[in-house]
Protein backbone atom coordinates (compact mmCIF):
# COMPACT_ATOMS: atom_id res chain seq x y z
CA UNK A 1 0.00 0.00 0.00
CA UNK A 2 1.45 3.37 -0.98
CA UNK A 3 2.12 6.07 1.59
CA UNK A 4 -0.41 8.39 -0.08
CA UNK A 5 -3.11 5.72 0.08
CA UNK A 6 -2.33 4.99 3.71
CA UNK A 7 -2.60 8.63 4.69
CA UNK A 8 -5.83 9.04 2.73
CA UNK A 9 -7.34 6.08 4.49
CA UNK A 10 -6.26 7.32 7.93
CA UNK A 11 -7.77 10.74 7.22
CA UNK A 12 -11.03 9.09 6.15
CA UNK A 13 -11.18 7.02 9.33
CA UNK A 14 -10.46 10.08 11.46
CA UNK A 15 -13.13 12.15 9.70
CA UNK A 16 -15.77 9.47 10.12
CA UNK A 17 -15.03 8.86 13.78
CA UNK A 18 -15.08 12.53 14.71
CA UNK A 19 -18.17 13.47 12.70
CA UNK A 20 -20.09 10.57 14.22
CA UNK A 21 -19.54 11.82 17.74
CA UNK A 22 -20.85 15.35 17.58
CA UNK A 23 -24.49 14.48 18.13
CA UNK A 24 -26.04 17.22 15.95
CA UNK A 25 -27.07 17.72 12.32
CA UNK A 26 -24.37 19.21 10.06
CA UNK A 27 -27.02 21.52 8.61
CA UNK A 28 -27.58 23.28 11.93
CA UNK A 29 -25.92 26.67 12.47
CA UNK A 30 -22.39 26.40 13.83
CA UNK A 31 -22.20 26.80 17.60
CA UNK A 32 -19.79 26.21 20.44
CA UNK A 33 -20.26 22.74 21.87
CA UNK A 34 -20.86 22.25 25.56
CA UNK A 35 -21.25 19.13 27.65
CA UNK A 36 -25.05 19.22 27.51
CA UNK A 37 -24.99 19.07 23.69
CA UNK A 38 -23.74 15.51 23.64
CA UNK A 39 -26.09 12.64 22.87
CA UNK A 40 -23.86 10.30 24.89
CA UNK A 41 -23.25 9.90 28.64
CA UNK A 42 -20.93 12.65 29.88
CA UNK A 43 -19.05 13.55 33.05
CA UNK A 44 -17.39 16.78 34.11
CA UNK A 45 -14.03 16.50 35.87
CA UNK A 46 -11.52 19.07 37.14
CA UNK A 47 -8.01 19.27 35.70
CA UNK A 48 -5.34 18.48 38.28
CA UNK A 49 -1.58 18.86 38.01
CA UNK A 50 1.46 16.83 38.90
CA UNK A 51 3.22 18.33 41.91
CA UNK A 52 6.91 18.88 41.35
CA UNK A 53 9.60 19.61 43.89
CA UNK A 54 9.81 23.14 42.51
CA UNK A 55 6.40 24.84 42.20
CA UNK A 56 5.06 25.67 38.75
CA UNK A 57 4.70 29.42 38.13
CA UNK A 58 1.11 30.44 37.55
CA UNK A 59 1.73 32.01 34.14
CA UNK A 60 3.14 28.77 32.71
CA UNK A 61 0.71 26.43 34.43
CA UNK A 62 -0.84 24.80 31.37
CA UNK A 63 -0.60 21.50 29.53
CA UNK A 64 -0.72 20.70 25.81
CA UNK A 65 -2.71 17.66 24.63
CA UNK A 66 -2.82 16.27 28.17
CA UNK A 67 -5.65 15.68 30.62
CA UNK A 68 -4.44 15.26 34.21
CA UNK A 69 -7.01 14.29 36.84
CA UNK A 70 -7.04 13.20 40.44
CA UNK A 71 -7.24 9.47 40.80
CA UNK A 72 -10.56 9.88 42.58
CA UNK A 73 -12.00 10.85 39.18
CA UNK A 74 -10.68 7.78 37.36
CA UNK A 75 -14.02 6.01 37.60
CA UNK A 76 -15.31 8.39 34.92
CA UNK A 77 -12.58 7.30 32.51
CA UNK A 78 -13.60 3.64 32.50
CA UNK A 79 -15.91 4.11 29.50
CA UNK A 80 -14.84 7.58 28.34
CA UNK A 81 -13.44 7.80 24.82
CA UNK A 82 -13.37 11.55 24.20
CA UNK A 83 -12.90 14.85 25.98
CA UNK A 84 -14.57 18.19 25.17
CA UNK A 85 -12.53 21.33 25.87
CA UNK A 86 -13.28 24.87 24.62
CA UNK A 87 -15.77 23.61 22.05
CA UNK A 88 -13.37 21.07 20.52
CA UNK A 89 -13.60 17.29 20.83
CA UNK A 90 -10.44 15.18 21.20
CA UNK A 91 -10.13 11.38 21.22
CA UNK A 92 -8.56 10.04 24.43
CA UNK A 93 -5.38 7.98 24.17
CA UNK A 94 -5.20 5.51 27.02
CA UNK A 95 -1.84 4.18 25.96
CA UNK A 96 1.07 5.41 28.01
CA UNK A 97 -1.14 7.01 30.69
CA UNK A 98 0.98 7.32 33.86
CA UNK A 99 -0.97 6.05 36.85
CA UNK A 100 0.59 7.50 39.98
CA UNK A 101 -0.44 7.58 43.59
CA UNK A 102 -2.51 10.76 43.41
CA UNK A 103 -3.08 11.55 39.73
CA UNK A 104 -3.25 10.13 36.22
CA UNK A 105 -2.40 11.80 32.92
CA UNK A 106 -4.04 10.92 29.59
CA UNK A 107 -2.95 12.06 26.15
CA UNK A 108 -5.36 13.04 23.42
CA UNK A 109 -5.35 13.02 19.63
CA UNK A 110 -5.75 16.18 17.61
CA UNK A 111 -9.31 17.28 17.06
CA UNK A 112 -11.24 17.15 13.79
CA UNK A 113 -9.72 20.53 12.88
CA UNK A 114 -6.20 20.08 11.56
CA UNK A 115 -3.62 21.58 13.91
CA UNK A 116 -6.03 22.28 16.79
CA UNK A 117 -4.43 21.33 20.12
CA UNK A 118 -5.88 20.91 23.58
CA UNK A 119 -4.71 23.38 26.23
CA UNK A 120 -5.71 22.79 29.84
CA UNK A 121 -4.97 24.70 33.03
CA UNK A 122 -5.15 23.55 36.61
CA UNK A 123 -8.72 23.93 37.84
CA UNK A 124 -10.32 23.79 34.38
CA UNK A 125 -13.54 21.80 34.11
CA UNK A 126 -13.56 19.46 31.09
CA UNK A 127 -16.24 17.14 29.74
CA UNK A 128 -15.63 13.40 29.32
CA UNK A 129 -17.75 11.70 26.67
CA UNK A 130 -18.69 8.03 26.55
CA UNK A 131 -18.96 7.68 22.78
CA UNK A 132 -19.20 3.99 21.76
CA UNK A 133 -18.50 4.92 18.14
CA UNK A 134 -14.87 5.63 19.06
CA UNK A 135 -12.79 2.48 19.21
CA UNK A 136 -10.30 2.10 22.07
CA UNK A 137 -7.73 -0.68 21.78
CA UNK A 138 -8.20 -2.77 24.94
CA UNK A 139 -4.84 -4.46 24.52
CA UNK A 140 -3.11 -1.08 24.87
CA UNK A 141 -5.26 0.46 27.60
CA UNK A 142 -3.44 1.40 30.81
CA UNK A 143 0.03 0.77 29.38
CA UNK A 144 2.39 3.14 31.19
CA UNK A 145 5.81 3.78 29.73
CA UNK A 146 7.52 4.11 33.10
CA UNK A 147 11.28 4.54 32.79
CA UNK A 148 13.84 2.94 35.09
CA UNK A 149 17.36 4.37 34.86
CA UNK A 150 20.48 2.35 35.59
CA UNK A 151 24.12 3.35 35.72
CA UNK A 152 26.51 1.31 33.59
CA UNK A 153 30.07 0.54 34.62
CA UNK A 154 31.57 3.06 32.21
CA UNK A 155 29.47 5.94 33.56
CA UNK A 156 26.82 5.83 30.81
CA UNK A 157 23.14 5.51 31.68
CA UNK A 158 20.50 3.10 30.46
CA UNK A 159 16.84 4.12 30.53
CA UNK A 160 14.59 1.08 30.34
CA UNK A 161 10.90 1.13 29.55
CA UNK A 162 9.89 -2.52 30.07
CA UNK A 163 6.15 -1.97 29.52
CA UNK A 164 6.81 -0.24 26.22
CA UNK A 165 9.40 -2.59 24.82
CA UNK A 166 12.49 -0.44 24.39
CA UNK A 167 15.75 0.56 26.10
CA UNK A 168 17.49 3.89 25.60
CA UNK A 169 21.21 4.16 26.35
CA UNK A 170 22.88 7.54 26.85
CA UNK A 171 26.58 7.32 26.06
CA UNK A 172 29.38 9.64 27.16
CA UNK A 173 30.36 10.47 23.57
CA UNK A 174 26.84 11.92 22.93
CA UNK A 175 25.75 8.98 20.85
CA UNK A 176 22.60 7.23 21.97
CA UNK A 177 21.36 3.71 21.32
CA UNK A 178 17.69 2.76 21.28
CA UNK A 179 16.72 -0.90 20.94
CA UNK A 180 13.72 -3.13 21.38
CA UNK A 181 11.79 -6.08 20.01
CA UNK A 182 9.88 -6.33 16.77
CA UNK A 183 6.19 -5.56 17.29
CA UNK A 184 3.56 -7.55 15.36
CA UNK A 185 0.36 -5.87 14.20
CA UNK A 186 -2.38 -5.72 16.83
CA UNK A 187 -5.98 -6.84 16.31
CA UNK A 188 -5.33 -8.28 12.86
CA UNK A 189 -8.10 -10.83 13.44
CA UNK A 190 -10.67 -8.12 14.26
CA UNK A 191 -13.26 -8.14 11.51
CA UNK A 192 -14.02 -4.47 12.17
CA UNK A 193 -10.45 -3.53 11.35
CA UNK A 194 -9.87 -4.94 7.89
CA UNK A 195 -7.34 -2.20 7.18
CA UNK A 196 -4.97 -3.51 9.85
CA UNK A 197 -5.47 -7.04 8.62
CA UNK A 198 -4.48 -5.91 5.15
CA UNK A 199 -1.13 -4.66 6.41
CA UNK A 200 0.06 -8.13 7.41
CA UNK A 201 1.69 -8.57 4.02
CA UNK A 202 3.35 -5.17 4.16
CA UNK A 203 4.87 -4.90 7.64
CA UNK A 204 7.36 -7.42 9.10
CA UNK A 205 6.80 -9.69 6.10
CA UNK A 206 9.53 -11.38 4.08
CA UNK A 207 10.75 -9.37 1.06
CA UNK A 208 9.15 -6.10 2.31
CA UNK A 209 10.90 -2.97 3.59
CA UNK A 210 8.63 -1.87 6.47
CA UNK A 211 9.36 -2.95 10.03
CA UNK A 212 6.93 -2.73 12.95
CA UNK A 213 7.95 -1.32 16.34
CA UNK A 214 5.94 -0.61 19.47
CA UNK A 215 3.99 2.61 18.85
CA UNK A 216 5.41 4.13 22.05
CA UNK A 217 8.91 4.02 20.55
CA UNK A 218 7.81 6.75 18.13
CA UNK A 219 7.91 9.20 21.04
CA UNK A 220 11.69 8.93 20.59
CA UNK A 221 11.47 10.01 16.95
CA UNK A 222 14.55 12.23 17.34
CA UNK A 223 16.61 9.02 17.20
CA UNK A 224 15.20 7.89 13.87
CA UNK A 225 16.93 10.38 11.58
CA UNK A 226 17.12 9.69 7.86
CA UNK A 227 20.31 7.79 7.05
CA UNK A 228 20.75 6.32 10.53
CA UNK A 229 21.67 2.65 10.65
CA UNK A 230 18.82 0.31 11.58
CA UNK A 231 20.11 -3.11 12.63
CA UNK A 232 17.88 -6.19 12.87
CA UNK A 233 19.06 -9.12 14.95
CA UNK A 234 17.42 -12.19 13.41
CA UNK A 235 17.20 -14.59 16.34
CA UNK A 236 15.53 -17.96 16.46
CA UNK A 237 16.47 -21.48 17.47
CA UNK A 238 18.15 -22.42 14.20
CA UNK A 239 19.63 -19.06 13.20
CA UNK A 240 21.35 -16.16 14.89
CA UNK A 241 22.75 -13.30 12.83
CA UNK A 242 22.20 -9.60 12.28
CA UNK A 243 21.91 -7.30 9.30
CA UNK A 244 22.12 -3.51 9.01
CA UNK A 245 19.92 -1.27 6.90
CA UNK A 246 19.38 2.50 6.57
CA UNK A 247 16.36 4.57 7.60
CA UNK A 248 14.29 6.70 5.24
CA UNK A 249 12.34 9.80 6.22
CA UNK A 250 8.63 8.94 6.38
CA UNK A 251 7.16 12.35 7.03
CA UNK A 252 8.04 16.00 7.51
CA UNK A 253 6.67 17.36 10.76
CA UNK A 254 5.94 21.10 10.92
CA UNK A 255 5.54 22.38 14.46
CA UNK A 256 5.02 26.12 14.63
CA UNK A 257 7.98 27.89 13.05
CA UNK A 258 10.15 24.78 12.79
CA UNK A 259 10.39 21.77 10.49
CA UNK A 260 11.44 18.34 11.74
CA UNK A 261 12.17 15.06 10.00
CA UNK A 262 10.52 11.86 11.19
CA UNK A 263 11.95 8.51 10.21
CA UNK A 264 9.25 6.69 12.15
CA UNK A 265 5.47 6.93 11.88
CA UNK A 266 3.81 7.44 15.24
CA UNK A 267 0.22 7.50 16.56
CA UNK A 268 0.28 3.70 16.47
CA UNK A 269 0.17 3.60 12.65
CA UNK A 270 -3.39 4.44 11.82
CA UNK A 271 -4.96 2.61 14.75
CA UNK A 272 -3.19 -0.72 14.27
CA UNK A 273 -1.17 -0.66 17.50
CA UNK A 274 2.36 -0.22 16.13
CA UNK A 275 4.80 2.27 14.67
CA UNK A 276 6.78 1.60 11.50
CA UNK A 277 10.10 2.45 9.86
CA UNK A 278 11.06 2.24 6.18
CA UNK A 279 14.45 0.61 5.61
CA UNK A 280 16.82 0.68 2.61
CA UNK A 281 19.74 -1.49 1.59
CA UNK A 282 22.18 1.33 0.78
CA UNK A 283 23.25 4.51 2.52
CA UNK A 284 22.16 6.58 -0.49
CA UNK A 285 18.59 5.29 0.02
CA UNK A 286 18.15 4.18 -3.58
CA UNK A 287 17.22 0.51 -3.03
CA UNK A 288 14.47 -0.60 -0.68
CA UNK A 289 15.44 -3.36 1.70
CA UNK A 290 14.03 -6.86 1.49
CA UNK A 291 13.58 -8.64 4.83
CA UNK A 292 15.14 -12.08 4.93
CA UNK A 293 12.04 -13.65 6.47
CA UNK A 294 8.90 -12.80 8.41
CA UNK A 295 9.80 -11.01 11.62
CA UNK A 296 8.45 -12.03 15.04
CA UNK A 297 8.74 -10.83 18.62
CA UNK A 298 11.84 -13.02 18.96
CA UNK A 299 13.71 -10.60 16.69
CA UNK A 300 15.24 -7.37 17.99
CA UNK A 301 16.28 -4.05 16.45
CA UNK A 302 18.72 -1.26 17.27
CA UNK A 303 19.41 2.31 16.15
CA UNK A 304 22.49 4.37 17.08
CA UNK A 305 22.07 8.14 16.74
CA UNK A 306 24.77 10.83 16.87
CA UNK A 307 24.92 14.23 18.54
CA UNK A 308 22.24 13.50 21.13
CA UNK A 309 21.27 15.93 23.87
CA UNK A 310 19.24 14.86 26.90
CA UNK A 311 17.29 17.31 29.03
CA UNK A 312 16.09 16.41 32.53
CA UNK A 313 12.90 18.05 33.66
CA UNK A 314 11.84 18.85 37.21
CA UNK A 315 11.85 16.15 39.91
CA UNK A 316 8.51 14.59 40.76
CA UNK A 317 7.43 15.45 44.28
CA UNK A 318 8.45 12.88 46.88
CA UNK A 319 10.85 11.03 44.60
CA UNK A 320 14.08 11.38 42.69
CA UNK A 321 12.33 10.42 39.43
CA UNK A 322 12.78 12.82 36.54
CA UNK A 323 11.23 12.91 33.09
CA UNK A 324 13.69 13.10 30.19
CA UNK A 325 13.41 14.69 26.77
CA UNK A 326 16.04 14.29 24.10
CA UNK A 327 16.93 14.85 20.48
CA UNK A 328 19.74 13.87 18.11
CA UNK A 329 21.34 15.13 14.92
CA UNK A 330 19.31 14.84 11.75
CA UNK A 331 15.80 15.48 13.05
CA UNK A 332 15.82 19.29 12.77
CA UNK A 333 15.50 20.55 9.17
CA UNK A 334 15.09 24.31 9.58
CA UNK A 335 12.47 27.03 9.98
CA UNK A 336 8.97 26.95 8.55
CA UNK A 337 8.89 30.12 6.42
CA UNK A 338 5.19 29.69 5.61
CA UNK A 339 4.36 29.70 9.31
CA UNK A 340 6.22 32.97 9.87
CA UNK A 341 4.54 34.61 6.86
CA UNK A 342 1.12 33.65 8.20
CA UNK A 343 1.61 34.21 11.92
CA UNK A 344 4.34 36.85 12.05
CA UNK A 345 4.22 38.80 8.77
CA UNK A 346 6.66 41.38 10.12
CA UNK A 347 9.38 38.81 10.79
CA UNK A 348 12.73 39.31 9.07
CA UNK A 349 12.93 35.95 7.27
CA UNK A 350 16.44 36.60 5.92
CA UNK A 351 17.73 37.38 9.42
CA UNK A 352 16.08 34.27 10.83
CA UNK A 353 17.58 32.09 8.10
CA UNK A 354 20.99 33.68 8.67
CA UNK A 355 20.80 33.01 12.40
CA UNK A 356 19.88 29.39 11.67
CA UNK A 357 23.01 28.99 9.57
CA UNK A 358 25.28 30.47 12.23
CA UNK A 359 27.21 27.83 14.10
CA UNK A 360 27.77 29.07 17.65
CA UNK A 361 28.95 26.84 20.50
CA UNK A 362 26.22 25.49 22.77
CA UNK A 363 26.43 26.92 26.27
CA UNK A 364 24.91 23.76 27.76
CA UNK A 365 27.50 21.62 26.00
CA UNK A 366 30.22 23.97 27.22
CA UNK A 367 29.01 23.62 30.81
CA UNK A 368 28.83 19.84 30.57
CA UNK A 369 32.39 19.71 29.25
CA UNK A 370 33.51 21.91 32.13
CA UNK A 371 31.73 19.64 34.62
CA UNK A 372 33.45 16.59 33.14
CA UNK A 373 36.82 18.34 33.42
CA UNK A 374 36.11 19.07 37.08
CA UNK A 375 35.16 15.49 37.84
CA UNK A 376 38.16 13.95 36.07
CA UNK A 377 40.49 16.78 37.18
CA UNK A 378 41.58 17.34 33.60
CA UNK A 379 43.40 20.59 34.23
CA UNK A 380 44.49 21.17 30.63
CA UNK A 381 40.88 21.21 29.39
CA UNK A 382 39.77 23.43 32.26
CA UNK A 383 42.64 25.85 31.67
CA UNK A 384 41.80 26.08 27.96
CA UNK A 385 38.21 27.07 28.81
CA UNK A 386 39.25 30.09 30.91
CA UNK A 387 39.25 33.68 29.72
CA UNK A 388 42.59 35.53 29.89
CA UNK A 389 41.20 37.70 32.72
CA UNK A 390 39.20 36.01 35.44
CA UNK A 391 37.22 37.42 38.35
CA UNK A 392 36.17 35.51 41.45
CA UNK A 393 32.44 35.43 42.07
CA UNK A 394 32.39 35.47 45.87
CA UNK A 395 35.57 37.24 46.96
CA UNK A 396 37.56 40.30 45.94
CA UNK A 397 40.14 38.46 43.86
CA UNK A 398 41.07 38.59 40.20
CA UNK A 399 43.32 36.22 38.27
CA UNK A 400 45.27 36.16 35.08
CA UNK A 401 44.76 32.83 33.35
CA UNK A 402 48.49 32.54 32.67
CA UNK A 403 49.34 32.74 36.38
CA UNK A 404 47.16 29.79 37.39
CA UNK A 405 49.38 26.81 38.14
CA UNK A 406 48.55 23.15 38.54
CA UNK A 407 48.66 23.65 42.30
CA UNK A 408 45.79 26.11 42.01
CA UNK A 409 43.70 23.56 40.14
CA UNK A 410 44.58 20.84 42.65
CA UNK A 411 43.48 23.03 45.55
CA UNK A 412 40.29 23.99 43.76
CA UNK A 413 39.24 20.46 42.90
CA UNK A 414 40.18 19.19 46.36
CA UNK A 415 37.77 21.73 47.82
CA UNK A 416 35.27 20.80 45.16
CA UNK A 417 35.25 17.14 46.12
CA UNK A 418 34.96 14.10 43.89
CA UNK A 419 32.23 11.64 43.06
CA UNK A 420 32.98 8.34 44.74
CA UNK A 421 32.09 6.28 41.69
CA UNK A 422 34.39 4.41 39.38
CA UNK A 423 34.49 6.09 35.94
CA UNK A 424 32.42 8.99 37.29
CA UNK A 425 31.00 11.26 34.62
CA UNK A 426 28.83 14.34 34.05
CA UNK A 427 25.90 11.95 33.52
CA UNK A 428 26.03 11.06 37.21
CA UNK A 429 25.18 14.67 38.01
CA UNK A 430 22.77 15.15 35.11
CA UNK A 431 20.81 12.05 36.06
CA UNK A 432 19.96 13.36 39.52
CA UNK A 433 20.70 17.11 39.57
CA UNK A 434 19.11 20.16 38.02
CA UNK A 435 21.16 22.37 35.71
CA UNK A 436 20.36 26.01 36.38
CA UNK A 437 21.16 28.66 33.78
CA UNK A 438 20.59 32.37 34.21
CA UNK A 439 21.03 34.39 31.05
CA UNK A 440 20.43 38.12 31.13
CA UNK A 441 18.22 39.66 28.47
CA UNK A 442 16.73 43.07 27.90
CA UNK A 443 13.63 41.76 29.70
CA UNK A 444 15.51 40.76 32.84
CA UNK A 445 15.58 42.73 36.05
CA UNK A 446 18.25 45.42 36.13
CA UNK A 447 19.81 43.71 39.15
CA UNK A 448 20.44 40.07 39.91
CA UNK A 449 20.41 38.53 43.39
CA UNK A 450 21.58 35.00 42.47
CA UNK A 451 18.09 33.57 42.36
CA UNK A 452 17.91 30.99 39.58
CA UNK A 453 14.90 29.95 37.59
CA UNK A 454 15.19 26.40 36.19
CA UNK A 455 11.99 26.67 34.17
CA UNK A 456 13.13 29.62 32.04
CA UNK A 457 10.01 31.38 33.35
CA UNK A 458 10.57 33.83 36.18
CA UNK A 459 8.93 32.63 39.33
CA UNK A 460 10.47 29.38 40.59
CA UNK A 461 13.12 31.18 42.65
CA UNK A 462 15.81 28.63 43.49
CA UNK A 463 18.48 30.48 45.46
CA UNK A 464 22.05 29.23 45.36
CA UNK A 465 23.73 28.86 48.80
CA UNK A 466 26.68 30.66 47.28
CA UNK A 467 24.47 33.72 46.88
CA UNK A 468 25.05 35.16 50.36
CA UNK A 469 28.83 35.31 49.97
CA UNK A 470 28.44 36.64 46.42
CA UNK A 471 26.24 39.52 47.52
CA UNK A 472 28.67 40.50 50.27
CA UNK A 473 31.33 41.30 47.68
CA UNK A 474 31.74 44.36 45.53
CA UNK A 475 30.57 42.58 42.41
CA UNK A 476 27.95 43.66 39.86
CA UNK A 477 25.79 41.35 37.74
CA UNK A 478 22.89 42.97 35.91
CA UNK A 479 21.14 43.06 32.56
CA UNK A 480 23.85 45.23 30.98
CA UNK A 481 26.92 43.29 32.08
CA UNK A 482 29.14 42.42 35.03
CA UNK A 483 31.84 44.24 36.96
CA UNK A 484 34.43 44.02 39.72
CA UNK A 485 36.93 46.43 41.27
CA UNK A 486 37.03 49.41 38.89
CA UNK A 487 36.20 47.28 35.85
CA UNK A 488 32.78 46.93 34.24
CA UNK A 489 32.25 44.77 31.14
CA UNK A 490 29.18 45.45 29.06
CA UNK A 491 27.66 42.19 27.91
CA UNK A 492 24.27 40.89 26.89
CA UNK A 493 25.71 37.43 26.34
CA UNK A 494 27.09 36.45 29.71
CA UNK A 495 25.46 33.55 31.52
CA UNK A 496 25.65 32.16 35.06
CA UNK A 497 25.36 28.39 35.48
CA UNK A 498 25.32 25.96 38.37
CA UNK A 499 23.99 22.57 39.49
CA UNK A 500 21.44 22.00 42.22
CA UNK A 501 20.19 18.82 43.86
CA UNK A 502 16.46 18.44 44.47
CA UNK A 503 15.16 18.15 48.05
CA UNK A 504 14.92 14.37 47.65
CA UNK A 505 18.27 13.95 45.91
CA UNK A 506 21.57 13.26 47.65
CA UNK A 507 24.18 15.71 46.31
CA UNK A 508 27.03 13.92 44.54
CA UNK A 509 29.53 16.73 45.11
CA UNK A 510 29.67 20.37 46.10
CA UNK A 511 27.83 21.41 42.96
CA UNK A 512 27.73 25.04 44.07
CA UNK A 513 31.48 25.28 43.57
CA UNK A 514 30.72 24.34 39.96
CA UNK A 515 29.04 27.72 39.55
CA UNK A 516 30.68 29.69 36.75
CA UNK A 517 30.09 32.86 34.73
CA UNK A 518 30.53 32.39 30.97
CA UNK A 519 30.65 35.03 28.26
CA UNK A 520 30.87 35.08 24.45
CA UNK A 521 33.40 37.12 22.51
CA UNK A 522 32.61 38.98 19.30
CA UNK A 523 33.09 35.76 17.32
CA UNK A 524 30.60 33.88 19.48
CA UNK A 525 33.23 31.79 21.26
CA UNK A 526 32.63 30.91 24.91
CA UNK A 527 35.02 31.25 27.84
CA UNK A 528 34.81 31.27 31.63
CA UNK A 529 35.10 34.80 33.01
CA UNK A 530 34.10 34.10 36.62
CA UNK A 531 34.60 31.25 39.11
CA UNK A 532 33.97 30.84 42.85
CA UNK A 533 36.69 31.23 45.47
CA UNK A 534 37.45 27.72 46.68
CA UNK A 535 38.74 29.15 49.99
CA UNK A 536 35.31 30.47 50.96
CA UNK A 537 33.36 28.00 53.06
CA UNK A 538 29.97 27.20 51.53
CA UNK A 539 27.38 26.12 54.10
CA UNK A 540 24.51 23.96 52.87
Amino acid sequence: MSKVLVYSFSLLVLTVSISGCLGFDDSEPEKTLVCNDMNFPTHEVIIDFVDYEFPIPEESNYQVNLVTVKNADLIYFEDATQVLVDGEIFDIRYEGAPFRENHTTFRVYHSSEIGIQLFTNEGDVVCLIENPEISIMPVEKDRYCGTDSYRLENGSYEHRSPMCNYILTEHLDRTSTIRGQIEPLQRTDDESNQFCSGLTGTINAQNTSYVGLNYTVANNWGHFGEGNTFTIYYNNQSDSYHKSYFLKELEEDRQGGFIYSRGIINDHIFGCGISAVHIFEDENLTTEASLDRNLTKEDTWEVVANGCNFYRNNFLLGSSEMTISHGCEGYYKGINVDWYLENDPGADIDAILESQNMSTPSISLFFNNFTQAMITKNYSIWHSMLNDDLHVINSNITYSKHNLTETFFENFTSALGTIELENASRLDIEQSHWRLIFQHTSYSDSTFNWVFDPSNFYGWNVTSPIGESVLSQDRIYNSTGYGYDDIFIESMNYTIMTWVAGPNTTPLLNEYLLTIVVDRDTDGNLSIVGIPDYNVMINR
